[in-house]
């Protein structure tokens, strides 16, 4: 578990994300966002592999759209 606005756990989420961008998501309604299926579809047709983490921000709506403007990738 890691909480945004320290910095240790920033530092760690953001080495997480430089380390495998590419199989990190953010869980978090946006008028943007992709089903699962989609998601994966996308990665299928990309041939990106690997494990996948998935971000699950909690907290206040404020909280959370701090994480969110702070982690702008990938927001599913």
């Amino acid at each position: 578990v890691l909480t945004t606005g320290l910095p240790e756990d920033d530092r760690r989420l953001d080495e997480l994300y430089a380390r495998d961008p590419d199989n990190m998501v953010m869980l978090f309604p946006a008028p943007d966002s992709v089903t699962w299926e989609e998601l994966m579809e996308e990665r299928r047709a990309k041939g990106i592999q690997g494990r996948l983490t998935v971000v699950l921000p909690d907290g206040t709506w404020r909280q959370v759209r701090h994480c969110v403007r702070r982690y702008v990738w990938r927001i599913h």
